[in-house]
């Protein structure tokens, strides 16, 4: 069923993996990726096809970072494996001018038996590093990866981050002209995808490309002018990177957590305040809530009422928590949670002394929770959990993932930040201690 993916039966089926000479085409203005009408299909069961990307189209210029978004099953995987020529498409055509450089699979080309050092070896000579440099590319790839020893040992008893450090280095090291990176570097450690970004940024400063796809938003506006947005394998977006991330953000951030977008109206038509419910979560449930009282959803707004889930640092975030409740109680409240990527708490509206309320059966609430976020710029979860007397009747955990920018959106400027919040300070002017004194004196 070639005509399932919307093109025209004459498109092309060829796959153009070429790859052109770089010097002798630096001055050329041509994209250092052009992708073309590329679709990939897949039989299912007979029968039965499925189509994972459909009529994708862009570029990658010199000098371009360009990342492509999207929710799990959306096609971005697929996409970098056809671009880096592992994975032919059905139909379209990719052309690629330079070397390219790939990191798409976690330890993807590695022998586990081998060291570290045996598999930088082979790596270079299928990368086709000649004899005569293989001293310098196992030197430069060793400091690159500064993994130490281990270098030495066995790959298979590595950790999964001594395995994105090997296998970005032995990449990074052949100085691509493209370097095409799937996900993998939310593995390493904080100092060694720094460590990446200053290279990215000093390889796109000479001319080179890259191609990103990663869930870690602050990494794309940093790094990338551009993004490609797929939706069910087909590029719902392509445009600059700051416009695409708040479009993602939006439209597919928190429908891809464990909650899902319902009107205020399939709650309780009753509600007085509606307008809060533009853009509600709830639990994705067998059955009901067993306590007094039970969480349908809730809602992120910014102060102006607007619902979004990217902040800026020190911007108010509303919380606004939807509750039925089963049977007449005293003594509820609800409780707003934000918990980091690794899952630790940092705030909960627990420890600011809530009012507990009454709560009348057959009756709906809404919880309203202001919160400043004065936290450092990454990722984090905000969760709610209601309580009668102490003890917790029903509790939505991860309900929305949340981004604090590493900029400002007022300003466009960088966030100096240091640390995991910001708590309220003053600093006092230095005063000189006579000569005859000494601290602690």
């Amino acid at each position: 069923m070639p005509g399932s993916c919307g093109q025209s039966e004459d498109l092309p089926t060829l796959y153009s993996p070429v790859q052109a000479d770089f010097a002798n085409a630096a001055d050329d203005a041509g994209p250092n990726v052009a992708v073309r009408a590329v679709g990939k299909q897949y039989a299912t069961h007979p029968g039965s096809e499925h189509w994972a990307l459909c009529d994708v189209s862009f570029d990658v210029r010199p000098g371009q970072a360009v990342a492509v978004l999207g929710r799990n099953g959306s096609g971005k995987s697929t996409l970098l494996q056809i671009i880096a020529g592992t994975l032919p498409p059905t139909r379209g055509e990719v052309e690629v001018r330079g070397r390219i450089g790939a990191l798409l699979e976690l330890g993807s080309g590695f022998n586990a038996e081998l060291t570290g050092r045996q598999n930088i070896i082979v790596t270079a000579a299928v990368l086709g590093v000649s004899r005569s440099k293989h001293n310098e590319y196992m030197a430069a790839v060793a400091a690159f990866a500064d993994i130490g020893q281990f270098i030495d040992q066995p790959v298979k008893l590595y950790s999964s981050g001594m395995f994105v450090r090997l296998a970005f280095a032995v990449q990074a090291c052949i100085e691509p002209e493209v370097f095409i990176v799937d996900e993998a570097l939310g593995v390493g450690d904080l100092a060694f995808q720094y460590k990446c970004i200053r290279h990215f940024e000093s390889r796109l400063a000479r001319g080179h490309s890259l191609l990103l796809a990663s869930h870690d938003v602050t990494l794309v506006r940093r790094l990338c002018q551009r993004a490609v947005i797929l939706d069910r394998g087909r590029a719902v977006a392509n445009e600059p990177a700051t416009v695409a991330v708040e479009r993602y953000l939006t439209d597919f951030g928190q429908a891809s957590r464990t909650g899902a977008h319902i009107s205020g109206s399939e709650i309780d038509n009753a509600l007085d305040d509606a307008a809060a419910c533009r853009s509600l979560v709830r639990p994705r449930r067998t059955e009901g809530g067993h306590g007094a009282a039970e969480i349908l959803g809730l809602s992120i707004e910014d102060a102006a009422g607007r619902p979004r889930s990217s902040f800026h640092h020190q911007q108010e975030m509303v919380v606004r928590t939807f509750v039925a409740a089963h049977s007449s109680a005293a003594a509820v409240t609800c409780d707003v949670i934000l918990s980091d990527a690794s899952g630790w708490q940092v705030w909960s509206s627990r420890s600011t002394g809530v009012v507990p309320a009454s709560i009348e059966a057959g009756r709906h609430y809404v919880d309203r929770v202001e919160v400043t976020l004065s936290l450092g710029p990454g990722r984090y979860f905000v969760s709610c959990a209601i309580s009668v007397a102490g003890e917790e009747h029903d509790r939505f955990a991860n309900a929305v993932e949340i981004e604090i920018q590493e900029f400002d959106l007022r300003t466009s400027e960088p966030v100096p930040f240091w640390g995991a919040t910001a708590l309220p300070y003053q600093v006092r002017p230095l005063v000189v201690l006579p000569d005859a004194r000494r601290p602690g004196d």
